[in-house]
């Protein structure tokens, strides 16, 4: 009884600290294969920290808080995609994150320098999300589980959630959302995002074929509970990026690839029953 008080005051101390949740916010449905645009038109839940986790002008995560229980909150930790850019900031994930904390657990989204920012690039961009991982234990006082996570990120940052997955075995599981695994292949490209991932590298494939390997999540040992969720017509990122040895992969028929970010869409409830078994 006593370790249960415990934990109790420990949750309601955290809430305290953040400050009252806020009211819950409704999320229109819409039909799948969103615009970008579409997704930052939504309503989000102010966060309730924004919490500085580096000595670098980018490391900072905001903190959305699950709703009150018994136990101390489990945490998706989330990485924002942008093809590696420092354009457009992250609020494009926060309706996301909202939803999230709203039906599923604590949310930490944690924005990094990405290209065009100083210090940006691989493999600072790697450094610096490694350490926002490693500063959930500072995230106790809010009532927050540093040892129930898991990590998941959306296109780029899918790239960098699965690199991290590896190195955090003891978190279980990441989850890739629209993920680029092969950025040795992503990178020979002539999109948009494509063409940004030799800036991110630094130079093309042939000059730092190293950094590449490095690089790509191809050929790792990804834990059994990998998952990664793709669209059948994501014009962004083709799902044949989504095929990694051990990982499980799912096709979502019609859904492109900001789908993933809008909670008013079937793949949001894809994602969270998907969530709610992994976490």
């Amino acid at each position: 009884m006593l370790h249960k008080t415990k934990q109790l005051l420990v949750i309601l101390s955290a809430l305290t600290l953040a400050g009252e949740i806020s009211a819950h916010i409704s999320l229109p449905y819409t039909d799948s294969d969103v615009s970008y645009s579409s997704v930052t038109s939504l309503e989000y839940r102010t966060p309730e920290q924004q919490l500085r986790y580096g000595e670098v002008p980018f490391q900072i995560g905001h903190l959305w808080l699950y709703k009150l229980t018994n136990t101390p909150s489990k945490l998706i930790v989330f990485i924002r995609g942008a093809c590696w850019l420092n354009q457009p900031q992250m609020a494009h994930t926060f309706p996301a994150a909202t939803a999230l904390a709203q039906t599923c657990s604590a949310v930490w989204p944690i924005e990094y320098s990405r290209t065009g920012d100083p210090g940006g690039g691989w493999p600072d961009d790697y450094k610096v999300i490694k350490a926002g991982i490693q500063w959930i234990g500072n995230l106790s006082e809010y009532g927050i589980n540093g040892e129930n996570i898991v990590i998941v990120g959306h296109s780029a940052g899918g790239h960098l959630a699965l690199l991290a997955g590896i190195n955090f075995p003891n978190d279980n599981t990441g989850v890739g959302l629209a993920a680029i695994a092969d950025i040795v292949k992503y990178a020979s490209g002539t999109n948009d995002c494509e063409t940004a991932a030799p800036l991110f590298m630094g130079s093309a494939f042939a000059l730092t074929k190293e950094s590449y390997r490095k690089a790509t999540a191809v050929g790792l040992n990804f834990h059994c509970r990998t998952l990664l969720l793709h669209g059948t017509v994501d014009s962004i990122v083709n799902i044949s990026q989504s095929v990694l040895p051990n990982a499980t992969t799912s096709g979502l028929a019609e859904a492109g690839h900001f789908d993933w970010v809008h909670p008013g869409i079937k793949t949001s409830q894809t994602l969270l029953d998907s969530l709610e078994k992994l976490i």
